[in-house]
């Protein structure tokens, strides 16, 4: 798949695998993304954004500046498959996304910002389903779905 990457302060569009569809977890393509000023600084302050990352303690913001990043952690997407024991969900979701994604160990990763977790830079990507079972919800049902034409 086509995708926007980042590596060593460099952008370029290549291609890159598709993403793996794992338990609890929704293959998404977005639709519109946003650009933050995060992605900026971790472009050109690399280091400094991941020594904070470490400092912090937080692994959700950790990637490997080595291989290809792919930017996008804010943005809307229509789902295109839902993984094994996701509930609520369904093909055709209109989802206003929290960019997060829970690997199989059950560490929490910052889509855009984590090395194999694919931003909304690319066609596809996998985040983890958020807001269902009666709290407030950014899901929207594919029969309410505004158009995007």
């Amino acid at each position: 798949m086509r995708a926007v990457t980042m590596r060593h302060g460099v952008l370029e569009l290549k291609d890159i695998p598709e993403p793996v569809l794992g338990p609890g977890q929704l293959l998404v393509e977005p639709i519109a993304a946003g650009i933050c000023g995060g992605d900026l600084n971790a472009m050109t302050l690399t280091d400094a954004f991941l020594d904070a990352s470490q400092r912090s303690d937080m692994r959700t913001f950790l990637f490997d500046p080595d291989r290809d990043l792919v930017f996008g952690h804010e943005f809307t997407s229509r789902v295109l498959e839902v993984g094994p024991g996701v509930e609520d969900y369904a093909a055709g979701d209109v989802l206003l996304n929290l960019p997060l994604v829970v690997d199989p160990e059950g560490v929490s990763h910052c889509v855009g910002y984590a090395t194999d977790y694919p931003g909304a830079l690319a066609d596809r990507g996998a985040t983890s389903p958020m807001g269902t079972r009666g709290s407030t919800s950014t899901r929207r049902p594919a029969s309410r779905a505004c158009s995007t034409r």
